[in-house]
């Protein structure tokens, strides 16, 4: 009679479970794509610089960040209070086209009234974990 004994590679085994080429690792790497897609499309599209910076990286064999990468995307994604804004140097006003009054306008300060916060990468990030996440 014919007998079968599994002894199992451990080496092989951490290799095909938890390496880089892995199935948590290509689990894992799909769930970073699909949370990117899902911030670039909650991410606002004013001038697209901010959802063209959405990228996913892997920072070790099973793990991924999903970042936005464009310079302002902190103060989008959390928001800002009421501030001043001032020019940076003495004696040039500040200079812009005011929508409101229909035409070009200067000042020496503005108080900026912030903006709503509009978290572009959490709330994808939440939708994730809920479709991944068996409770």
């Amino acid at each position: 009679m014919a007998e079968f004994v599994f002894v199992p590679n451990v080496v092989n085994w951490e290799r095909q479970f938890h390496g880089p080429t892995g199935m948590v690792a290509d689990h894992i790497r799909k769930i970073a794509l699909a949370t990117t897609a899902e911030a670039k499309l909650a991410a606002p599209k004013k001038t697209w610089q901010l959802t063209f910076s959405i990228v996913p990286s892997p920072t070790g064999a099973t793990e991924w960040k999903v970042e936005a990468q464009a310079r302002y995307s902190i103060f989008v994604h959390e928001g800002t209070k009421a501030h001043d804004i001032k020019p940076k140097g003495p004696g040039y006003p500040l200079r812009f086209f005011w929508p409101k009054v229909g035409k070009w306008v200067a000042f020496m300060s503005v108080r900026h009234p912030g903006t709503a916060a509009q978290p572009f990468l959490t709330d994808p990030l939440t939708k994730m974990m809920r479709r991944y996440t068996k409770h």
